[in-house]
C-alpha cells in the first residue's frame, strides 16, 4: 500500500495544477488517472484562453508553456446577435485571443513539472474509495492495489464527485456534436468562427493544415426532438445555415466527415464541493459554457485555489479556509451566470425558440443566488 498526504483522483489540468501546488508546499502527493495519451476530456478544436497565463506564472511554468508553441488564434468571426458578420481581432486584447490547445502536450507539461516536485503519477483509475476517520483509501482498477491518504481531491471532470450528497444545479442541457472535415484551404485559417442558429450555435476552427473541427451546440432534448437525422447530418444542416462557417467549409468538404462524438457541455454547479478530508475542484465542482472558451483556464485556477485552501488548513491551522474557498467559488459562478445571461441576451432573432428562451431567463441565476452552500459533509 502506498501512503501519501494527498491523493488526487483525476489527472487532468485541474488535478495536476493542484498536485504542483501541494508538492511545492512540501506535501506528499499521488495522482491517479493520469493518462495524457488518452486525454479523454478533450475534443478537437479545444482552445485555451489567455487567462491561463496567470496560472502558469503561479505554477512557475511560463517558459515551459511558451516552449509548447501552441498555434495562436488570430481572432473571432461571428454572427451573434445579428446576421452581419463581426470580426474581433486579437490586437483588441493585450494578451491576444488565445491558443489552439494540444491537450496531450499541455498535460504532459503539467505532469513533468509535478514529477520534478516528487508527485507520483499513476495511469490507473480509481475503482473504489473508502473513507475512515483519519484517512481515505483509494483502490485502483488494474492492479487491485490501494493508496492511503490523509486527504482527497476529486478532479474527476464534469461527471463529478463520488462523495455524497451529490446535489448540484444543472443550468442547462447543452451537448456538443463534434466532427472533423478535410480542408482544402491553401493557408491555415487561425480564426475561431461562431454562428448563432435557431436551435443553438456552431463553432469551427482549423486544427491542422488538412483538418477543420466542427462543433454543433444545442440542448440534448432539442437534438432528439427536432431531428431524426444522424449527428453528422445535423452538423451538415447547421453548416448550411451558418454564414461564417459555410465560408470555409464547402459541400464537398462536408462529405469528408467520417465520424462524430457527443460531449456533455452543461453549465453546472455542485452545492457540496468539500467535506471532512476531501475537496472537489475543476469541472467536478463547477463547469462552464464552452462559448466562454474559459473551461481549461478556470479549471486550472480552481485546482490551484483548492490546493492552497488545503495547505492553509493543514499547515497554517486555518479551519475556515475551505469554507471561504467555497463561498468564493459560489460568487464566481454567480458572476459567470450574469455574464452568460447577458451574452445570450444579445441574440434577439429567435427569442421564442426553446434554446434561446431558456438562456434568456433569469431562473437559473435566481436559483443559485438564493441557495446557501452547505458547510461540508
Amino acid at each position: 500500500m502506498l501512503y501519501k498526504d494527498v491523493c488526487i483522483v483525476g489527472g487532468g489540468p485541474a488535478g495536476l495544477a493542484a498536485a504542483n501546488i501541494l508538492a511545492a508546499r512540501g506535501l506528499t502527493v499521488v495522482v491517479v488517472g493520469y493518462d495524457p495519451d488518452r486525454a479523454t476530456n478533450s475534443s478537437p478544436g479545444e482552445t485555451l484562453s489567455p487567462a491561463v497565463l496567470e496560472s502558469m506564472h503561479k505554477l512557475g511554468l511560463e517558459n515551459e508553456f511558451q516552449e509548447l508553441r501552441l498555434p495562436e488564434i488570430s481572432g473571432f468571426k461571428s454572427t451573434w446577435g445579428s446576421p452581419a458578420m463581426e470580426w474581433r481581432d486579437k490586437s483588441l486584447s493585450p494578451r491576444g485571443s488565445g491558443w489552439l490547445l494540444d491537450r496531450r502536450a499541455f498535460e504532459r507539461m503539467l505532469g513533468a513539472q509535478a514529477e520534478k516536485l516528487g508527485v507520483v503519477l499513476r495511469r490507473e483509475h480509481a475503482a473504489n474509495i473508502t473513507q475512515h476517520h483519519h484517512a481515505s483509501r483509494v483502490w485502483l482498477k488494474s492492479s487491485g492495489s490501494s493508496i492511503c491518504a490523509r486527504l482527497l481531491i476529486y478532479a474527476t471532470g464534469r461527471h463529478g464527485i463520488q462523495e455524497k450528497p451529490r446535489n448540484r444545479i444543472l443550468v442547462d442541457r447543452l451537448v456538443a456534436c463534434v466532427t472533423l472535415v478535410q480542408t482544402s484551404a491553401s493557408a491555415w485559417d487561425r480564426a475561431v468562427r461562431i454562428d448563432a442558429l435557431e436551435k443553438g450555435w456552431i463553432y469551427s476552427i482549423q486544427i491542422s493544415a488538412t483538418e477543420r473541427a466542427l462543433a454543433l451546440f444545442t440542448d440534448g432534448d432539442l437534438l432528439r426532438a427536432t431531428t431524426r437525422k444522424a449527428p453528422l447530418e445535423s452538423v451538415a444542416a447547421a453548416v448550411a445555415e451558418a454564414p461564417t462557417v459555410s465560408q470555409v467549409v464547402s459541400p464537398g468538404e462536408l462529405r469528408t466527415m467520417q465520424g462524430s462524438a457527443m460531449y456533455w457541455a452543461v453549465s453546472q454547479f455542485r452545492l457540496t464541493a468539500w467535506g471532512e478530508r476531501w475537496i472537489g475542484c475543476g469541472d467536478a465542482a463547477q463547469s462552464y459554457d464552452p462559448l466562454a472558451s474559459m473551461g481549461v483556464a478556470l479549471a486550472i485556477e480552481d485546482g490551484i485555489e483548492a490546493a492552497e485552501a488545503l495547505v492553509a488548513c493543514l499547515c497554517k491551522d486555518n479551519s475556515d479556509a475551505l469554507l471561504r474557498r467555497d463561498l468564493n467559488r459560489r460568487e464566481r459562478f454567480i458572476s459567470y451566470l450574469k455574464d452568460r445571461y447577458s451574452y445570450y441576451g444579445l441574440e434577439h432573432r429567435w427569442r421564442s425558440a426553446p434554446f434561446w428562451k431558456r438562456r434568456q431567463s433569469e431562473h437559473a441565476l435566481r436559483g443559485i443566488s438564493a441557495r446557501q452552500p452547505p458547510s461540508g459533509s
